[in-house]
């Protein structure tokens, strides 16, 4: 049977020719077992894309502030840009999310997703993934309450979303 490449190390027996599968694993009919890995798959590559692109969003954030415009550009297409990588972003985050709650081999679960340290599986990446999808739940919420919290506090948040994006990227 096959394992998702990163987790051979850990469930590969010194002494055994293949890997050391729990026996709930090692009797599951085909089918769920090319779901688990396409759920396993899908978590690590929709975090990934969501990083990059977040990234991403940042840097047109960046060049929209400081109001870099190539002559060709209309005003707008900078914001533009940056608005809507970010809202991809925000939906590759859902899909990593969802993701690794329904992935069995995490066995994360709804609580682990949202109470950092609750997770058995790769405990503090975890906990940094849910500190970060709090700030960035925070930066939402504040987008679209600008008009109301005024610019101020909308710029320290939206400061403090880079720090998430960092602090993702060391878990």
């Amino acid at each position: 049977r096959k394992v998702p490449p990163s987790t051979l190390g850990d469930v590969m027996s010194p002494r055994a020719r293949g890997p050391v599968l729990p026996r709930s694993r090692a009797r599951s009919p085909r089918g769920a077992e090319m779901v688990d890995q396409v759920l396993w798959f899908a978590t690590r590559g929709a975090g990934a894309v969501s990083l990059l692109m977040f990234t991403a969003a940042t840097c047109l954030g960046l060049v929209t502030v400081t109001r870099f415009q190539a002559a060709g550009w209309p005003r707008f297409f900078n914001y533009e840009m940056h608005r809507r990588v970010s809202l991809l972003s925000i939906l590759f985050l859902a899909v990593h999310v969802l993701a690794a709650v329904f992935d069995p081999f995490t066995s994360l679960g709804i609580g682990a997703a949202l109470v950092p340290l609750a997770s058995t599986y790769r405990p503090l990446p975890v906990a940094f993934g849910v500190i970060a999808l709090y700030l960035f739940i925070a930066l939402i919420a504040t987008s679209l309450l600008r008009k109301h919290i005024g610019q101020k506090t909308w710029r320290l948040v939206h400061w403090a979303s880079r720090a998430a994006a960092d602090i993702d990227a060391i878990g």
